[in-house]
């Protein structure tokens, strides 16, 4: 080692040097092998002196001269301990050839690298054209000198950089997002906020979740009552669920539309609340406020796969049951129950569904309703059901809530997603070509028929009934939205249809002949979740007379003149 040979010359040099001093103990000549200095006493003309060569093989360099004992000889101190510490100890600290030297503290170690120290993982390759070997990551991670480690998704989670956000009606200050709006009624705008990603690809990366730390300021028990947020990633529109408490997390799984380059984040109030129901008056409501928006790894067991649910039958790993369990491959839900889990649709939506298949007491009706993060979907009776997935579910993972009503329960003997072909492209069903419970509509007693091969287009309505459809409204153009749907009865019937989220009076059903209802939607819809509600009203009918009402063609549009200004 070179340390050790630096040691060596040391030790040569010393000795050559106590070779041409005086030693102090009679002028005895010593013989280093290095050359000049016969006569002890003259130590002055060894100076600037060069050792010869020593072409004497023979010759010990460390000999004692002159008869002295090697003990003697070398140490050039005067106490012939041979150590030259001046002691008389003789005994000699040695170092041997092949010792170990400590290196100097401030040496550096080379750095780690992913060709000699550790492997990069399944996110990336070690790229060994450079010196030393770095990580070549996918995008989104780094190499942290333990292989490729997460550490993209929100820039700026913490809300300390206004810069950072972009959107509109918003403010950042302390660490904290709040939203404002402005405008009141149909002309009320709220904010957003929202931020452009730069994410792996899905067959690339692990899954992720998008975690928000929220503040809200709602004082009701029940959640549903309570202001909630629309998250949004690429295409995808996920709600989410604001409890009334005043600091907690919510989250949600990045579906297949959340994942590549370029991903838009938007967060954005949610205008719809209990099941979507009922508008919030957005000029006076407090929105939650955001402290924090990051991306992180999901763990294990939280998300589902891509077009999966995440809990199936097995066990009850996956779910989160209330009043509910799982046994013998089945889920049992008693009256009042509920049971959730996570389910996770593709980005392109075709022929998407969920397939069910119930069972219960016989004799007794039950009920199940299914929403997706608190939108109602549909509602079943017992036997087997085929629940098209909607439009605006495409893409993301959504909270899966199963509920039953009434005083019987109900046990769901499969459930599982699939590829139905009655559900065409999953499009908003507003010809209500498809059975009501499977389409875009479900009825609060579940009992309409609808669809192709009746006597009448549309669905087919027999009694009093509300049907409802989740649906996410578009950019709008000029003119806030306005809704439409065709509908006839029978003349010997009193009946009014109404939309639940119009304020005007319903309309009353008169003659057979086919007519109109429109409704003016508030702009402040744009881009949001909401729940369609088409309310219809029958009184008795005379005995023997006819007994339906034809709802049909319910088109979501922008009028073409200044009606709904």
């Amino acid at each position: 080692m070179r340390t050790q040979s630096l040691f060596w010359i040391a030790v040569v040099v010393a000795a050559a040097m106590s070779a041409c001093s005086d030693d102090g103990a009679g002028g005895a000549s010593i013989d280093s092998g290095l050359g000049g200095c016969e006569d002890a006493g003259a130590a002055d003309s060894c100076e600037g002196s060069q050792p010869p060569p020593n072409d004497d093989a023979s010759t010990d360099e460390r000999a004692p001269d002159g008869g002295e004992t090697r003990a003697d000889a070398g140490d050039g101190d005067g106490d012939g301990d041979g150590d030259g510490d001046g002691d008389g100890d003789s005994s000699v600290d040695e170092v041997e050839p092949d010792a170990t030297i400590e290196l100097d503290a401030d040496v550096q170690k080379p750095p780690l690298n992913c060709r000699d120290d550790y492997a990069c993982g399944a996110y990336g390759a070690c790229d060994a054209s450079v010196e030393p070997p770095v990580c070549d990551c996918t995008p989104g991670y780094r190499d942290s000198s333990t292989g490729c480690a997460w550490a993209g998704g929100v820039s700026d989670a913490e809300l300390d950089d206004p810069a950072a956000w972009s959107g509109s009606r918003f403010t950042i200050a302390d660490g904290v997002a709040t939203f404002q709006s402005t405008g009141t009624g149909e002309s009320c705008e709220v904010g957003v906020l929202q931020q452009k990603l730069q994410m792996p690809e899905r067959a690339s990366a692990q899954p992720f979740v998008v975690e928000l730390d929220v503040i809200s300021s709602c004082a009701s028990s029940d959640a549903e009552e309570c202001p909630a947020l629309q998250l949004e990633l690429g295409t995808s529109a996920t709600r989410l669920v604001v409890a009334g408490a005043a600091a907690q997390k919510v989250s949600a799984c990045v579906g297949q539309a959340g994942y590549g380059a370029d991903v838009m984040l938007r967060v954005r109030p949610a205008l719809a609340y209990h099941h979507g129901e009922l508008p919030l008056a957005c000029e006076t409501t407090q929105w939650p406020a955001i402290d924090r928006i990051a991306m992180r790894p999901a763990e294990e067991g939280e998300c589902a796969d891509d077009d999966a649910l995440l809990g199936d039958f097995a066990s009850s790993a996956g779910w989160s049951l209330t009043n509910a369990s799982i046994a013998g491959n089945r889920l049992a839900i008693m009256a009042g129950g509920r049971a959730e889990t996570v389910i996770a649709f593709s980005e392109v939506a075709n022929h998407q569904a969920l397939s069910v298949r119930t069972v219960g007491v016989a004799g007794a009706m039950p009920v199940v309703d299914f929403a997706l993060d608190g939108l109602a979907w549909s509602r079943q009776r017992l036997g087997e059901g085929v629940l098209c997935m909607p439009e605006w579910a495409a893409g993301a993972s959504h909270r899966l809530e199963l509920s039953t009503t009434g005083a019987t329960g109900v046990t769901i003997a499969s459930l599982s997603l699939v590829s139905a072909p009655q559900c065409d492209d999953n499009a908003f069903d507003a010809t209500f070509e498809r059975p009501v419970g499977s389409s875009s509509w479900s009825s609060s007693d579940g009992f309409l028929v609808s669809g192709p091969g009746y006597e009448e287009p549309g669905a087919t309505i027999n009694k009093s009934t509300s049907l409802r459809a989740s649906l996410r409204f578009k950019e709008r153009e000029m003119y806030p939205f306005a809704a439409q749907v065709r509908y006839r009865g029978v003349s010997n019937q009193t009946s009014t249809i109404d939309f639940a989220l119009d304020t005007s009076a319903g309309e009353t059903v008169g003659g057979t002949s086919w007519q109109r209802r429109t409704a003016c939607l508030p702009a402040r819809w744009e881009h949001q979740l909401v729940t369609l509600r088409l309310d219809v009203s029958m009184t008795p009918f005379m005995a023997g007379g006819p007994t339906d009402l034809w709802v049909d063609d319910l088109g979501i549009y922008f009028p073409l003149t200044s009606e709904c200004e």
